[in-house]
C-alpha cells in the first residue's frame, strides 16, 4: 500500500478518538474472535476423532464435555496416540485449505486497498469470516463429518483470513503516523491490545467449552466480529486512491522481475528466495507449534481440561504479545537485530527439545517460561 496516498481525512486524524485509536480497540475483539475459533478448533477436531474413531476401544465420548473425560480409564496410551496422530492431520488439511486459498486474495488485498479504500477491504474480509464461522458452526452443531468443516474452512480463505486485516490495519497505521517514535510506539500498542483480546478469549473459552460445548464459542466469535463490522461501517473513514491502480500489479512485477536477465537483478532474486525459503523454514514450526502443544497436553499423561487449557494459553498470549513487546522493545535499544534473532532461535530449538521430553506439568510451564524469557 502506498503510503503517500492517506486514507484517512483530516478531521479523523485531529480528533482524539482517531483512526488509530479505533484499531487498537478493535483488533483486541478481533483478536479475541480469532483465537475463541483457533482454541475451539483444534479441541473440537481432537474431541470429534475420540468420538468417531474406533481402534481397539469401546470409549464412547460427547463432544459436548470433553473436559470431564479427556483420560478415561480404558482409553490406551497407544489409542490415545493414534487419534493425537489424526488430529494433527485433519488440523494440518484445515491450515493448508484455509491458508491456501487466502494466498491469492494477499496479492490483491494491498492494490484493492488502494483503489476502494481500506474500510471495503476490512468490511469484505469480516464478513466472508463470518459466513465461514456460521458454516462451521453449523457443521459442529448437526455433528457433521469433518470433511464438511474443512470444507467450510475454506471459506475463510477467499477472505484472505486474518492476514489481509491485521496488513490493512498495519498500512492505515503507517500512513497515519510520523515515521519516528510515534510510528513503532502505535504499533506496539496494537499488537499489546491484540495479546489482551487473545488473553481474555483464552479464559473465557474454556469455561465456555466446559459448559455448553463447541457450538456456542463460535457463536461468540460471531457476535465479536459482527461487533467489529458494524463499528467499522459507522465510524471507520478513508479516503479512496485518485489515481488509477492495478489490482495485478504485484504479480505483474513479479513475472517482470523474474524474466528480467541482467545480472544484479539476477543477484537479487536469488537473495529474496534465500530469504523466503528461510522465513518458510521459520514459519513452519512456530504456526505448528501452538496445535502440536495443545494436542499434547490434551492427553494422557497431562489430561488438561479446556478450562486449565484457557488459563495456560491466556498467560502465554499476554506475555508474548504484551510484556514480550516490552521487553523486545528493550533489547533493541541495547543489542543489534541480528543478535537478538539468533539468541531467540537458539532458545526456541532448546526449548522445543524440552517439550519433547514433558513428562509432568511442570516441566510444561518451565518450558514456556523459559521460551517466553530468553526467545
Amino acid at each position: 500500500m502506498d503510503e503517500r496516498e492517506k486514507l484517512l481525512t483530516k478531521e479523523a486524524r485531529s480528533s482524539w478518538f482517531d483512526v488509530r485509536t479505533k484499531l487498537c480497540l478493535f483488533v483486541m475483539l478481533h483478536g479475541c474472535a480469532l483465537e475463541i475459533q483457533s482454541v475451539t478448533e483444534t479441541q473440537y477436531v481432537y474431541s470429534y476423532l475420540k468420538k468417531h474413531t474406533n481402534k481397539n476401544t469401546t470409549y464412547e465420548s460427547t463432544s459436548n464435555n470433553l473436559s470431564e473425560q479427556n483420560c478415561p480409564g480404558n482409553m490406551t496410551g497407544e489409542n490415545d496416540d493414534y487419534i493425537q496422530s489424526l488430529a494433527s492431520y485433519w488440523t494440518w488439511y484445515i491450515q493448508l485449505v484455509t491458508y491456501g486459498i487466502c494466498l491469492p486474495v494477499l496479492v490483491v488485498a494491498g492494490p484493492v486497498s488502494d483503489l476502494k479504500g481500506a474500510k471495503i477491504v476490512l468490511m469484505y474480509n469480516l464478513m466472508i469470516t463470518i459466513l465461514s464461522y456460521a458454516a462451521r458452526a453449523y457443521a459442529i452443531y448437526e455433528d457433521l463429518n469433518l470433511y464438511w468443516y474443512v470444507g467450510f474452512s475454506a471459506v475463510e480463505g477467499i477472505s484472505g483470513c486474518h492476514y489481509v486485516y491485521h496488513l490493512t490495519c498495519s498500512a492505515v497505521l503507517t500512513n497515519s503516523t510520523k515515521p519516528n517514535k510515534e510510528r513503532p510506539f502505535i504499533l506496539a500498542v496494537y499488537d499489546a491490545m491484540m495479546g489482551i483480546g487473545m488473553g481474555i478469549s483464552q479464559i473465557g473459552v474454556g469455561y465456555v467449552i466446559k459448559f455448553s460445548g463447541y457450538t456456542y464459542p463460535y457463536l461468540v466469535s460471531i457476535v465479536c466480529l459482527c461487533l467489529v463490522l458494524i463499528l467499522i461501517i459507522l465510524t471507520l473513514e478513508d479516503n479512496t486512491s485518485k489515481k488509477t491502480v492495478d489490482v495485478l500489479s504485484l504479480p505483474k512485477n513479479l513475472c517482470v522481475l523474474f524474466s528480467n536477465q541482467n545480472a544484479l537483478v539476477s543477484n537479487n532474486i536469488r537473495y529474496l528466495c534465500v530469504y523466503y525459503t528461510i522465513y518458510l523454514f521459520h514459519l513452519l514450526p512456530l504456526s505448528a507449534n501452538s496445535t502440536i502443544r495443545l494436542l499434547f497436553i490434551l492427553g494422557p499423561p497431562f489430561c488438561w481440561s479446556s478450562v486449565h487449557i484457557g488459563w495456560f494459553s491466556a498467560a502465554l498470549a499476554i506475555g508474548e504479545l504484551v510484556i514480550g513487546t516490552v521487553i523486545l522493545k528493550g533489547l533493541l535499544s541495547c543489542f543489534k537485530g541480528y543478535v537478538i534473532a539468533m539468541f531467540g532461535y537458539a532458545s526456541t530449538l532448546a526449548s522445543f527439545v524440552l517439550f519433547g521430553f514433558c513428562t509432568a506439568d511442570w516441566m510444561i510451564y518451565g518450558g514456556e517460561l523459559y521460551l517466553f524469557i530468553f526467545k
